[in-house]
């Protein structure tokens, strides 16, 4: 790409932590029935068991358990605690992912960034009984 005349500049994005945390709650609006729903139709994939099985536990057993894994594990807690409660949370949740894309195209726009070229993550992809392929995803933004 510099060949052809572009500038590349490393950028990181504002408060990941924070990104993640609304991605959450707002993909777990309806208790995360929808996703269940889901992955029980699909093949189990390792390492969602557990993610998955944390969205059966009812709401108030959810926020127990974030406030005692807490001290030890502050990233689950944090991600237990990202998901509403209702809709009036759900709504909070949207004004802060609006401030978050604004606080976002402030940080390129600081840069003079035009474009964002993430990097390729490869993610595995079963076919029947066949071996596993793995599939690059491209993911290009811009403003």
């Amino acid at each position: 790409l510099e060949r052809l005349g572009y500038t590349l500049i490393p950028f990181n994005p504002p408060q990941v932590a924070e990104a993640f945390s609304l991605f959450t709650g707002a993909v777990t609006v309806d208790g995360c029935r929808y996703l269940l729903n889901k992955f029980d139709a699909d093949l189990e994939c390792d390492g969602y068991a557990s993610i998955m099985n944390m969205n059966r536990v009812p709401f108030i057993l959810r926020r127990i358990i974030a406030f005692l894994t807490d001290p030890f594990y502050p990233r689950i807690a944090h991600i237990i605690r990202a998901m509403p409660r209702d809709t009036s949370e759900l709504r909070c949740i949207y004004e802060r992912i609006e401030i978050y894309r604004h606080k976002f195209i402030q940080a390129m726009l600081s840069f003079n960034i035009d474009a964002l070229l993430c990097p390729v993550q490869l993610q595995k992809v079963k076919v029947g009984k066949a071996k596993a392929y793995f599939v690059p995803e491209y993911i290009v933004f811009s403003i």
